[in-house]
């Protein structure tokens, strides 16, 4: 009998758990596309990233990003994480030995710029919708996100695509578990 009461007197704070976390689910973001790796190829690339969504228990929604922007690319096996600037915008930033040889104007078109050696934290990269530089607000679902690179690197000549922009397809969502992998860049959208 005392087991059978220490079971019910669970019941209420189980409820009470159940209410105060409302519905929220994890979501993983994503956008294919292709990349021009400096021997010339192309390479399929993603770039995803996953948020938590959904409403708490007094009804209001809730979204919380729960990983930075990260691109793969079929055939490497390093990572390109995009990092949240101060501004707002994500980057890919310079390391150890990168030069800048382009830059984005303020029509977002590219320009090839003299050479110039960065410090590690420098701006090697960015996305764009629409021409301008956005932050992760920017990218929502069937949005198409360009990327750019602006960096390259003579002594690890893989470390970025080559300069240029780059097309992704629109972004689309899929409810994840716990699992935050990220997506086979090879097997496409």
């Amino acid at each position: 009998m005392g087991v059978i009461m220490e079971r019910v007197k669970m019941i209420p704070a189980l409820l009470i758990a159940l209410a105060i976390t409302g519905c929220i689910s994890n979501y993983q973001y994503r956008s294919y596309g292709n990349v021009t790796a400096i021997d010339g190829e192309m390479h399929q690339a993603v770039i995803y990233w996953h948020k938590d969504e959904g409403w708490l228990w007094y009804g209001k929604k809730y979204e919380q990003l729960n990983s930075d922007a990260t691109m793969r690319i079929c055939g490497s096996t390093s990572l390109k994480t995009f990092a949240l600037e101060d501004d707002g915008t994500v980057e890919l930033q310079s390391r150890s030995d990168d030069f800048l040889v382009a830059r984005i104007d303020d029509a977002g078109n590219l320009e090839p710029m003299p050479e110039e050696l960065l410090r590690e934290g420098g701006r090697c990269g960015l996305i764009l919708v629409e021409g301008k530089p956005v932050g992760m607000q920017g990218l929502r679902e069937d949005v198409r996100p360009e990327l750019v690179i602006l960096c390259k690197n003579d002594i690890n000549t893989d470390r970025y695509p080559e300069v240029g922009k780059y097309l992704f397809d629109p972004v689309s969502r899929m409810e994840t578990d716990e699992d935050r992998s990220g997506p086979d860049a090879c097997l496409g959208p």
